[in-house]
């Protein structure tokens, strides 16, 4: 049960605490009832005193550190979880973005003719992106020679599926299919399989790729002829 003559006294008594008029065992008293007694705090820090509180300053200043603490914690942890992301993504673009192309070998590529139609190439590598494919076709004659390149990410360098059964470039009536990135090239002016001629290894700088287009000339490249029509 509250003591109202214990309040009394210490209200009595805060103007002289705040005042440092009171006997020292008057200020421990004081003190101690304080940080017990909401209703006397309530009356200090409303009594509009000369000098504040020592007990009431060291509470204040406490819960102001721990709210900055707090907001500086939370800042700290956005910043840490904004740099994770950044680094996370520019993983992410490094392992699956930017291509490199394969260079030659010759036992890079197989092509045949399988027995059903078309002509094949057989991709022997541990993995790769895509085969990138473009062509040249006569108007007149419709005579087609046939380009592709290999490229590779550094995550296909680095990783090597056990199932390499969609390795496969193939021609494809009007034009060539890639199964392993399920990309699919059509020839120009109406040409078919019959219209193909050569199919070359086309070596060239990645940044090239995408400025590539069917009926340009690659004489600045390196390339091999690995099919020829017999």
């Amino acid at each position: 049960m509250k003591n109202t003559v214990t309040c009394e006294i210490i209200q009595d008594l805060i103007p002289l605490y705040a005042d440092d008029v009171c006997s020292g065992s008057s200020r421990a008293f004081v003190q101690e009832h304080l940080a017990v007694c909401e209703d006397c705090r309530k009356v200090a820090e409303s009594g509009n005193l000369p000098v504040e509180i020592p007990f009431l300053a060291q509470k204040k200043a406490l819960r102001r550190f721990r709210k900055k603490m707090t907001r500086k914690n939370i800042l700290i942890a956005i910043f840490a979880f904004l740099a994770s992301a950044c680094v996370l993504a520019g993983a992410c673009y490094g392992l699956f973005v930017p291509e490199f192309v394969v260079p030659y070998s010759e036992d890079l590529l197989y092509a045949h003719i399988p027995i059903d139609s078309g002509i094949d190439v057989n991709i022997n590598i541990g993995n790769y992106k895509q085969v990138h494919t473009w062509s040249i076709t006569d108007e007149e004659s419709g005579k087609t020679d046939v380009y592709l390149t290999v490229t590779q990410t550094l995550f296909t360098r680095l990783y090597t599926p056990e199932d390499k059964s969609d390795y496969l470039w193939r021609t494809n009536n009007d034009g060539c299919v890639d199964f392993h990135s399920g990309s699919y090239h059509p020839y120009s002016f109406g040409a078919t399989d019959e219209d193909v001629q050569n199919i070359y290894y086309l070596e060239m700088p990645p940044e090239d790729i995408l400025t590539m287009t069917d009926g340009i000339s690659f004489d600045n490249y390196k390339t091999v002829r690995i099919w020829t029509k017999p």
